[in-house]
């Protein structure tokens, strides 16, 4: 329906999933029954649910524990149990998708939050119900063991006093900008046994297209 045939929609599954960055992630059907062209990584599936997470309505969709549709012909209602037992199971738990085939066995892609700290966990080839009891295990670990710093309060060494000539758009009216900034919202989870000074950084410059403007993955 979207892009006239189902080849034509998941040509567009694999252009996406190669702007997310996805490296080992090829989609041969839209359904995931086994296919030899067919597979993914934890990796890439851990950047497919952040995507996810960044869609309010999917990421409301995937938190639900149960829902209820109303049918016209016939009238009816039918209620559908969320197949996640991590929704109930873990109380950081605000959402993931279960999959599950023959040749694959379980899949779990779980998202959590707690004390400020979002987590994406991935679990494949497992075995029921170890999918759940070892997505716990896995986020309680990087919940204790990583602590969340902010880098736009914690770097120095990038500091940019006056736009000078690292600026973008200069003018003789003075409006010129910093070539380079810290978004104050950027962060970093670490160990918690290391400090931001133990951090190496540099500056990467943004990819841009003809017009100036940077690209979406820049």
């Amino acid at each position: 329906h979207m892009y006239g045939t189902i080849d034509g929609f998941v040509a567009k599954m694999n252009e996406r999933a190669a702007q997310l960055g996805c490296t080992g992630t090829h989609f041969a059907n839209p359904h995931g029954l086994p296919n030899d062209n067919h597979y993914t990584t934890a990796h890439d599936m851990a950047l497919l649910m952040a995507e996810v997470l960044g869609n309010k309505q999917l990421a409301e969709l995937i938190s639900q524990k149960s829902a209820t549709v109303d049918f016209i012909k016939p009238e009816k209602h039918m209620t559908y149990t969320n197949h996640n037992r991590l929704l109930s199971m873990y109380s950081y738990c605000i959402g993931g998708k279960t999959g599950y085939t023959d040749q694959a066995r379980e899949t779990l892609v779980s998202f959590a939050e707690r004390d400020g700290k979002k987590l994406v966990c991935v679990i494949m080839r497992e075995e029921p119900p170890y999918q759940f009891y070892d997505t716990i295990d896995l986020l309680n670990y990087a919940f204790d063991n990583f602590k969340k710093i902010n880098v736009a309060r914690e770097e120095d060494r990038f500091t940019q006093k006056s736009a000078d000539f690292l600026s973008s758009g200069p003018d003789i009216f003075g409006n010129s900008t910093p070539s380079f900034y810290i978004s104050k919202d950027n962060s970093l989870m670490i160990p918690n046994t290391l400090s931001f000074s133990d951090l190496s950084a540099e500056i990467i410059p943004a990819v841009t297209d003809a017009g100036g403007r940077q690209e979406e993955n820049g």
